[in-house]
């Protein structure tokens, strides 16, 4: 009597081996390459045809799984192909009849041996997988031994096999291990059980063997009484490793004849000190150690003109020149150099030079190459280098012209800003007036750089700036820019610091005299009314800003030259660079309509060769907009002859802004993001990253979003800070291990006290690292709090994140109110470090042409679902295992098993289509059951799949199957779709619910991976009023329209009320209002808030 097999779990299907039959091949690279030499395969076959004869007994039908792409599905297929006459007698008999076998009675291997990575790094562990089942046959005991041969390089040295031999048995079987050849050996001898087992061998290499490109090769074989039949070599891995080398060259300070200086530029008899180091880093794996007894060579170069001090490096160096460069060099042998467990070697000295040649020219660069020379240990060598560039400065005591370059004075002034640190609105130079709202806060800045109209040697020049407020604001702050020293672009920015001065004076409406307010102001510092001593309640015509240098030039009724100290002019040093002049300014209360300032601006001063503005002047003046009677006094001193004031106008023409009233009601609304920096298609790998926080008021918004800013974000697990200093915004880690769950809670508080015109918005930026510690799938959590009521913006669900507006459960802020409303805004991520391979889900909507992340979709419209897959490098595709689950209420992330939230269920409403150029690579199955928890090796259980004949319902299938065929030729293609369509039945209410569709892909060697989920936001449709009904009911057509507020408007109230939806029962039973039940069940399962609080959103 024959029998059958059925379909064994997916853990024992694999590579069959009969203890006497030999597979016909092997899938390697997509090609079918014989395992066994022509003459074994001979005798096998004389040896089966003999006992068939003998036996009677029915051929067993043994089935290759040698490949890693094999499949159960793949199987199917391949008997489909093979056996067209049967597939057709069986057309509708399930996958598990598909296949019939006359079993003979004999027992049987499975095998599979594969690297886990073709590619290691030296100094990383090369893992090679052994997967073994065996189905064992009553009554009988074969002999068998099994060889695993490992790499032939294994020579206790550089690579290294110590593994312990009882951590990788077989059935309890613990290997022996021959040195000699590298080699294990399992004996297999009276197996009477059936066993699946996978081990891991691992072979250790040493960091810093010069062993690139090298390959290493392992093999397994199967005996049945001393006769192999089975072979199998393992793919290549291949051995990777780098030479590095660092050099470092850097001036550290200068000294001049004066002592130690800050500046940057150099002149004759300065000395200054250059930082000179190098490394060769070990890593963590992957480098090239050095060779032994070898020779470090550092070379220095110079120009010709500086001179050799000194140098700490303990060493002399050999001097040389070539007429244009001079030479230093330094050897060191490697022996005497420390070895650390960081470095292979490093040095770290200073040298000291001289400036001694006049014929250096002003404005010359100065630039010093270090360049470094190591020799490895694979027998080569690596030259690196490092270039310190200078520049030389003319001399303090030249009278020599300096060539012109440059324009005219920069000068803008931009304006209004809105609050401290705000994004600037577009009332910049285009004069295009934002509106605010009354009590706002705006700022109005100057800048100003005299590029080309000032000598860098003369020290004669004057500036000051004048803020011209509407008479509708009130001046709260003045801030100081920096003041630098760049007489025109051949100089670099220097630092003047305290030897300019900034004082502030005040004429008030209706005065005829300037009041001097305050001197002494320092650059770089805000000063506040208070400090000022301004009176807010008297309107401000102009604040006068003047830059001095000597106590008796704070204050001055005139541009006037000094007639103290002739030929000084205030003294000023040449060249300065007014970085920014702001000033904050409050709108006075009531005010509505335009306010409009100006600015003014005054410079006098040498031009840097007489030629730039007039060529008849000593000296040349520019000015702009100057109050009287300072004005007066500039046209009548004949040494202020006028400049060219046209080219400067269209940059400080006025400013505006419109005031405007706010509505009233909840008229704030909130938009919020929470993101790594950079991420793509939400895929997060390990290392250096920015966590940013946006919190921005929204382009509905009709009012201005007040202080204090306040939130909490919760990082993922296995995220690290590395930085809790921030510029601007403050932020403190408030709990390590939040409620148990591994993920850091920070508390942040963002410097902006309001948020005033519509699209502003504010961020602080986090600097973390991802560990390997993160899950697979990670989300960023952040909950914010806000002074006043506010609504959402929708704008957030099209940005493939979601914001909510919830009570606060948690009570982050300590306060004991947890029926405070707060936000909440949140991101997925996948952990994808060092992918070639990425997953990605998409939605189209019915009419559309356009795929995104996020799809709003109303009953009984198509939507197309599409599963892409990118393959980033275009490697070969050789193995391919696509499962999806259509989305369901209660349906859950693959790998994590984690609640997804989906709200509402859609359907498949025909088989999933492919590109014509997939459809003969491809095999797809069905399944009306859920697939939820996924291990890493795709094991599906029992599941039950059918093929497309088989489907009788679409409506009733839950998940699919897609499988490459291991018959046929690589995926290639650098990206590629499958397409589904969905609907989802037509609903009653006007319940807004949500649904998630992802995917879990396998590819190649590599894990799987789960993609982010794509979102279908189901919106009902608006019930559209009857056009018969008015007409027939002529007498009462104004009724609808006069109860339909009462009828409608209090149920929409209701349903807006957390409390009263039956959904928000719902959702209090299964997240318990208390803040410990609430957050724990949450982090348990990354999304279940997600679902359930976009339920009970109703449309409005």
């Amino acid at each position: 009597m024959k029998k059958r097999y059925r379909f064994l779990p997916l853990f024992l299907v694999g590579l069959m081996i009969s203890s006497t039959i030999i597979p016909a091949s092997s899938i390697e690279n997509n090609e079918a390459t014989p395992v066994l030499e022509q003459s074994q395969s001979s005798e096998v076959k004389k040896t089966l045809d003999e006992n068939e004869e003998k036996n009677s007994e029915p051929k067993q039908v043994v089935v290759d799984e040698s490949s890693e792409e094999s499949t159960e599905l793949q199987q199917i297929d391949e008997t489909q192909e093979l056996d067209t006459d049967v597939s057709e007698k069986q057309e509708n008999t399930s996958i598990d009849d598909e296949i019939r076998t006359e079993k003979k009675e004999q027992s049987s291997f499975s095998l599979l041996f594969q690297p886990v990575l073709k590619a290691v790094d030296v100094g990383q562990t090369v893992k090679y997988k052994l997967d073994v089942s065996y189905l064992a046959t009553s009554g009988i005991y074969d002999s068998h031994t099994l060889v695993v041969s490992l790499p032939e390089s294994i020579d206790d040295t550089n690579i290294v096999f110590n593994q312990s031999l009882e951590e990788i048995g077989i059935h309890d079987r613990t290997p022996s291990y021959i040195k000699e050849k590298n080699q294990l050996v399992y004996s297999l001898d009276g197996l009477d059980k059936s066993f699946n087992q996978s081990i891991i061998i691992e072979v250790k290499t040493i960091n810093g063997i010069p062993f690139d490109q090298k390959k290493l090769n392992a093999s397994i074989e199967l005996f049945k009484d001393e006769e192999s039949v089975f072979r199998k070599e393992a793919d290549e891995v291949i051995l990777l490793a780098t030479k590095n080398i660092s050099v470092t060259n850097k001036v550290k300070k200068i000294t001049t004849p004066e002592g130690e200086t800050s500046q940057e530029g150099l002149r004759i008899l300065d000395k200054p000190t250059y930082g000179l180091g190098f490394s060769i880093n070990k890593y963590e794996f992957g480098s090239i150690r050095l060779k032994s007894n070898s020779d470090i060579v550092l070379k220095y170069m110079i120009p010709e003109g500086a001179r050799y001090i000194s140098n700490n490096s303990g060493l002399e160096p050999d001097l040389t020149s070539d007429g244009k460069m001079q030479t230093l060099t330094w050897t060191w042998n490697v022996i005497n150099l420390d070895e650390s467990d960081t470095y292979y070697a490093e040095k770290e000295f200073e040298v000291v030079f001289e400036i001694t040649d006049t014929k250096l020219s002003a404005f010359s660069k100065f630039d010093t190459t270090a360049t470094i020379t190591a020799n490895y240990d694979d027998n080569k060598s690596l030259t690196q280098n490092a270039v310190a560039s200078n520049y030389l400065l003319p001399d303090k005591n030249s009278e020599k012209d300096i060539e012109s370059s440059g324009t005219l004075h920069n000068l803008g002034f931009f304006g209004p800003l809105d609050e401290e640190g705000g994004i600037q609105s577009p009332g910049k130079f285009d004069n295009e007036p934002p509106e605010v709202f009354g009590q706002g806060i705006l700022r109005w800045n100057i800048f100003g750089t005299p590029n080309s109209n000032t000598s860098p040697i003369k020290r004669m020049h004057s500036y000051d700036l004048f803020f011209h407020p509407d008479e509708k604001l009130n001046v709260d702050k003045v801030h100081v820019g920096d003041v630098t020293y760049r007489p025109n672009s051949k100089f670099k920015h220097e630092s003047l610091g305290e030897t300019v001065y900034v004082s502030l004076s005040i004429l008030y409406e209706g005065s005829e005299s300037w009041q001097p307010f305050k001197s002494g102001l320092q650059p770089g510092n805000t000063y506040d009314l208070n400090e000022l001593g301004i009176d807010n309640q008297r309107s401000i015509q102009s604040v006068w800003i003047h830059f001095y240098k000597y106590d008796d030039d704070a204050f001055t009724d005139t541009i006037g030259k000094n007639n103290d100290r002739p030929g000084t002019w205030s003294a000023l040093p040449p060249g300065i660079t007014i970085a920014s002049l702001n000033f904050d300014t409050s709108v006075k209360p009531g005010s509505k309509g335009k306010i409009k300032s100006n600015m003014g601006f005054a410079s006098t001063g040498y031009n840097m060769n007489n030629t730039a503005i007039n060529p008849n002047a000593d000296y040349v003046s520019m000015y702009y907009n100057i109050p009287e009677p300072i004005l007066d006094t500039l046209k009548m001193d004949p040494l202020m002859k006028p400049a060219v004031v046209n080219e400067i106008y269209r940059y400080a023409m006025c400013k505006s802004a419109d005031l405007i009233e706010p509505a009233e009601g909840i008229n704030r609304v909130i938009q919020a993001d929470v993101q790594f920096e950079g991420a793509h298609e939400s895929l997060i790998t390990e290392g250096k990253h920015d966590i940013v926080v946006t919190l921005k008021n929204d382009a509905s918004s009709l009012a201005a979003l007040k202080g204090p800013f306040k939130g909490y974000l919760l990082l993922p697990e296995g995220v690290e800070v590395t930085d809790t200093s921030t510029t601007h915004n403050s932020y403190k880690i408030v709990e390590e291990n939040y409620q148990g769950s591994g993920r850091k809670l920070l508390e942040i508080t963002f410097a902006h006290q309001s948020l005033i015109v519509k699209d502003q918005a504010i961020q602080t930026r986090i600097p973390v690292n991802v560990t390997h510690g993160v899950p697979q799938i990670m989300s960023l959590d952040f909950y914010g709090y806000l002074v006043d009521d506010f609504e959402l913006s929708s704008v957030s669900e099209i940005d493939d994140h979601f914001i909510w507006k919830v009570e606060d459960v948690w009570d982050f802020n300590g306060n004991g109110d947890t029926k405070e409303m707060i936000f909440h805004t949140r991101r997925f991520y996948a952990n994808h470090t060092n992918a070639l391979y990425y997953g990605t889900a998409l939605l189209k909507g019915q009419g559309s042409d356009e795929f995104v992340k996020t799809l709003k979709h109303t009953d009984n419209k198509d939507i197309t679902y599409r599963v892409q897959v990118n393959n980033l490098k275009e490697k070969a595709i050789t193995h391919l295992k696509i499962i999806g689950t259509l989305p369901h209420v209660g349906d859950r992330f693959y790998l994590t098993d984690a609640d997804l939230g989906s709200t509402i269920d859609y359907k498949l409403t025909g088989p999933i289509q492919f590109d014509p150029s997939l459809a003969s690579k491809l095999i797809v199955s069905y399944t009306e059951d859920d697939i939820q928890l996924v291990d890493q090796n795709l094991a599906l259980g029992t599941v039950q799949w059918i093929g497309e004949r088989e489907v009788k319902d679409w409506g009733r299938i839950k998940s699919f199957l897609i499988t490459k065929r291991p018959e046929v030729s690589s995926i290639y293609e650098k990206e590629f779709n499958i397409d589904l369509t969905l609907n989802t039945l037509k609903l009653t209410d006007d319940q807004e619910d949500i649904a998630f569709l992802k995917f879990v892909l396998e590819i190649n060697e590599f894990p799987p991976i789960e993609t982010m989920p794509a979102k279908i936001i189901r919106i009902a449709e608006e019930k559209k009023p009857e056009e018969t009904k008015p007409e027939e009911t002529k007498p009462e057509e104004t009724k609808p329209e006069e109860t339909k507020p009462e009828q409608n408007v209090p149920e929409t109230e209701t349903q807006l009320t957390p409390d009263s939806s039956d959904l928000k029962k719902e959702r209090d039973q299964v997240l318990p209002k208390t803040g410990v039940g609430f957050k724990t069940i949450e982090l348990a399962g990354i999304l279940i808030s997600c679902g359930v609080i976009m339920s009970h959103r109703r449309k409005e």
